[in-house]
């Protein structure tokens, strides 16, 4: 196979390609949105590499490093001058006039890539995951250095940019902790990190902002609008009631949990739950989208927490309960009740959890998210987005995911200590290799990959192998 085929296969692939094809016609009559730029160059790149861990093997030795330059050489015009084609009508109708930067060609780092495909120390098999994986993350990489190195300039330049990241579905707990949207400058530290077959998507937006120069002794300083406001904003006012409506408003609140209320709860059903009672002196902290507080449960049976949002939405304490229950029955029929590194668990809503995840359990704090929304229901009540999951109709299922990844974790923490941001992905890869393991001998001894879940197939070939044994898990648990 010639190097001109590989490119080939690379092309036809990226033309059939519906969302590409469309995206493509917006960025021609100009309506694309750096969203639709996001979308494409996560499309693009995982063709890229996917089409060349399927043909390097047939690529001579001696051209896999030159022909994987050029590669991504070529992905690298690409992108910039496609984002600068957007950025420009975008511009246009804002009345912006700043030209693309763009930024500079990461040589070092595709030229390690590059000539790490004719390392003659590793299997073959190695080689074709480094073409695929290593190749994507640096095409995709071209995209992100556009958008840092654009909203820096322009935050400087006197515009309001914000840049954003959003999970995919499911995103994992590492990627799920620095999604969000910040203003340039305020983002976390990892903001624009990727790991293997990252979907995140990245993009910005900026804004023209009036401003003011206001003279201060010799010197003139320069007040944004914000600023200004910020500087008049009204002290707040609590609300004054007198004697009788003081009266009335206590008379309703207590009307939620004595006698019957709107929704037909009697006295004796909400005296069946205890309300619930959290530790209001000492809140902790935690990051997904947004920085959130959360709430110590302190009359649950298992280690709880509730998130400010989550109580702002009134989370009750029959859901509560329930919550806690599902948690006590799973530590049991996982028979991990009495193991004493059991994950914090984290109540939250969905804004803070920001994906679509039903629940997500972060080795690296040894925390298990769980999203309220998802968190208790009926079998004849399936949330939508569940019924891709395997034992979807158990309300239960995604508390057992997550801990069989949570058991995952423990395994390598006993091998090799604490998950960190450092060993993270050798982390990934040390559950990865051990699923792929388990999910061969299975296959051998006449499991069918085709029998997972829709999720579980989708991860399979996504090369996620965890994901897939560990719907098999949950499978094979729930339905016993």
């Amino acid at each position: 196979m010639t190097v001109q085929d590989v490119d080939n296969a690379f092309r036809k692939k990226a033309e059939s390609n519906v969302k590409l094809y469309v995206i493509r016609k917006k960025i021609e009559n100009g309506t694309a949105t750096m969203e639709d730029m996001s979308e494409y160059s996560n499309i693009l790149c995982k063709l890229l590499g996917k089409t060349l861990g399927e043909n390097i093997s047939g690529v001579p030795e001696s051209e896999r490093a030159k022909f994987c330059e050029w590669l991504l050489r070529n992905q690298y015009e690409d992108t910039n001058e496609r984002l600068a084609t957007v950025q420009r009508f975008l511009d246009k109708k804002q009345n912006i006039h700043i030209a693309a930067k763009k930024p500079k060609f990461p040589a070092e780092r595709v030229r390690k890539a590059a000539h790490s495909l004719e390392d003659k120390t590793v299997s073959e098999e190695v080689i074709q995951r480094r073409a695929e994986n290593a190749v994507a993350n640096i095409a995709n990489s071209f995209h992100d250095d556009y958008i840092k190195e654009n909203a820096k300039f322009r935050q400087n330049a006197g515009l309001k940019c914000h840049v954003t990241r959003i999970g995919a579905f499911n995103c994992c707990a590492w990627c799920a902790e620095v999604a969000g949207r910040y203003e340039v400058g305020r983002e976390p530290a990892d903001f624009w990190r990727r790991h293997d077959s990252c979907s995140c998507r990245m993009d910005y937006e900026n804004q023209k902002v009036r401003q003011r120069l206001s003279g201060q002794g010799k010197g003139w300083k320069v007040d944004s609008e914000v600023q200004r406001r910020q500087a008049q904003r009204i002290q707040y006012k609590p609300t004054r009631f007198t004697k009788e409506q003081a009266k009335a408003l206590e008379s309703k609140k207590l009307s939620r949990i004595k006698g019957l209320t709107s929704a037909g709860r009697s006295d004796m059903e909400y005296s069946l739950f205890r309300q619930i009672e959290y530790n209001e002196t000492n809140p902790i902290t935690a990051q997904r989208a947004i920085r959130f507080n959360l709430y110590q449960v302190t009359n649950s049976k298992n280690n709880i927490y509730v998130s400010e949002g989550a109580r702002n939405d009134h989370v009750k304490p029959k859901e509560l309960h329930k919550i806690d229950m599902h948690l006590s029955e799973v530590y049991k029929i996982m028979n991990i009740e009495k193991n004493e590194n059991l994950p914090t668990v984290y109540v939250v809503n969905e804004a803070e959890m920001n994906s679509y995840a039903a629940a997500s359990y972060n080795a690296i704090l040894n925390v298990l998210y769980l999203s309220r929304k998802f968190a208790i229901y009926s079998g004849g009540n399936v949330p939508d987005g569940m019924e891709q999951f395997s034992c979807h109709k158990d309300d239960r299922s995604s508390y057992v995911h997550e801990l069989y990844h949570w058991l995952d974790a423990e395994k390598f923490r006993q091998k090799y200590g604490q998950v960190t941001q450092e060993n993270y992905g050798d982390y990934v890869d040390f559950i990865n290799q051990e699923a792929k393991k388990k999910l061969d001998k299975l296959v051998k001894k006449g499991y069918n990959i085709n029998d997972s879940s829709d999720y579980g197939k989708k991860e399979y070939q996504n090369q996620k192998y965890y994901e897939t044994y560990t719907e098999y898990r949950v499978t094979n648990l729930l339905e016993e």
